[in-house]
């Protein structure tokens, strides 16, 4: 899951509408928030999407109030006598089983890695090896991972599982790479992207 750094602080000042340019990139990953929303129905991307526009400081889409405020007007409307996560879709699946959130922050983790691993081989024609490196030292230290058996995972994952997931996700219609850094993207955006990458990992054609 994205978060961003330093998260807003409460009184910050009110929450303005989006501009589309100026937050192209925050847009950007709401966008990709909603399609798994509606793909998957999971409620823990309309709670992501929620937290995400307001430490951007950006008004929450309403796909996720949607989602929010039914469950908070059946909870004060039952005076509290109804279980607020049963509500919103995040209360445990039975006995014995974990609730769903829990499931889906793992899950959610390696979507994200493998998801910027999918953008850096096909946007930007890295071998899989190396944009797996690339993406383990971003996410979690270059010291995090000395031997390359972590990032060795995370490209064997991406190969076994993630790049068939993205490819089918881009033929019903969700690309992610399209969303992050195609055509609508600007040159910008793609090059910040490109140096949120420990630098000297950067293959040489992208220096």
């Amino acid at each position: 899951m994205m978060r961003l750094d330093p998260p807003r602080k409460p009184g910050a000042g009110p929450l303005r509408e989006p501009d589309p340019d100026e937050d192209e990139f925050f847009l950007m990953h709401l966008q990709v928030l909603e399609s798994l929303y509606f793909k998957d129905g999971s409620p823990v991307h309309a709670m992501d999407a929620i937290i995400f526009a307001y430490d951007a400081g950006i008004v929450p889409p309403t796909w996720a109030m949607d989602w929010l405020v039914p469950a908070f007007r059946e909870y004060t409307d039952a005076e509290g006598q109804v279980e607020l996560p049963h509500l919103l879709g995040l209360g445990s699946q039975g006995k014995g089983r974990a609730p769903p959130v829990r499931k889906f922050f793992a899950d959610a983790q390696r979507r994200y890695k493998a998801q910027l691993v999918h953008i850096l081989t096909v946007a930007f024609s890295v071998p899989i090896q190396d944009a797996a490196v690339m993406v383990w030292a971003r996410e979690n230290g270059v010291e995090d991972d000395p031997d390359g058996r972590r990032a060795g995972w995370l490209a064997e994952q991406y190969s076994r599982k993630w790049r068939k997931e993205f490819d089918k996700e881009a033929r019903e219609g969700i690309d992610v790479t399209e969303m992050y850094v195609g055509h609508e993207r600007s040159p910008e955006w793609r090059k910040e992207f490109i140096e949120s990458f420990p630098s000297e990992l950067l293959p040489p054609g992208l220096k």
